[in-house]
């Protein structure tokens, strides 16, 4: 609004025209795109280019269909009289409060580049450790579906035809013969509702773990006790406090 009054021009009414297909896809900053411009606008602001041409090259060359908007708002914000910390506070969703610190640290120390440079390695190395944790998890997971699928396999093609054949011999069957016919029956028989009360179960345990924060810590504390995975989840917060420090010190 205040753009359009200084070229003489009143707004009268406004609204978001979007189409189906950008209302569908998301408007917000990823993490790929908040590094690509702290590396993009540190190099530029090195180089001497101003922070408000910096942005508004960015914005030319940013897809508008995630980041236009962001662009937009923190040039009009900075047009308008705010600090780029300020700018960037306003928008929590995409720019988390040590981004916004250490812009703020380098704008009272004159040094924006270096902190944009600083912010980019920061979640540089995020990415990766997130990478990396996705790829060590990802065999344990194929793995484990890969198992699941085979035995549910077996339960529903392999026993049945098991099942007539020990029929067919009249011999008394143990215990366990006798609860793993009766798993594959039931499974047989009700194999969607089974489904549609593992889904439900998985929702109503997200939906607790969001609206009950002592479900949520005991399900953390479950998670960290696990073999593996909970060695991996706890060094983990630990190497980014470790790299946050390296950056503010």
């Amino acid at each position: 609004e205040q753009r359009l009054h200084r070229h003489g021009l009143l707004l009268i009414r406004c609204g978001t025209g979007r189409s189906i297909l950008d209302r569908l896809r998301s408007t917000s900053l990823q993490q790929n795109d908040l590094i690509a411009l702290c590396t993009d606008l540190g190099q530029l602001m090195t180089a001497g280019v101003p922070l408000l041409e910096g942005l508004t090259l960015l914005r030319n060359q940013a897809d508008p269909a995630r980041t236009r908007d962001v662009f937009t708002h923190l040039i009009a914000a900075i047009e308008g009289g705010d600090r780029f910390s300020d700018a960037c506070a306003a928008r929590p969703d995409e720019f988390s409060p040590l981004l916004i610190t250490l812009i703020e640290a380098g704008e009272s120390s004159g040094t924006v580049p270096q902190s944009l440079q600083q912010v980019a390695e920061l979640l540089q190395r995020e990415a990766q450790q997130r990478a990396a944790l996705q790829q060590l998890l990802f065999y344990p997971t194929i793995v484990t579906v890969i198992t699941l699928a085979v035995g549910v396999l077996m339960l529903t093609t392999v026993v049945p035809q098991l099942t007539r054949f020990l029929a067919q011999l009249g011999l008394p069957l143990p215990l366990h013969t006798r609860g793993l016919i009766v798993t594959s029956s039931l499974l047989q028989q009700y194999a969607w509702v089974g489904l549609i009360g593992l889904a439900a179960l998985v929702g109503a345990i997200g939906l607790t773990t969001r609206m009950i924060p002592t479900f949520a810590l005991l399900q953390e504390r479950w998670l960290l006790r696990l073999p593996m995975l909970g060695n991996v989840l706890t060094q983990r917060p630990r190497a980014r406090v470790a790299h946050t420090l390296a950056v503010l010190y």
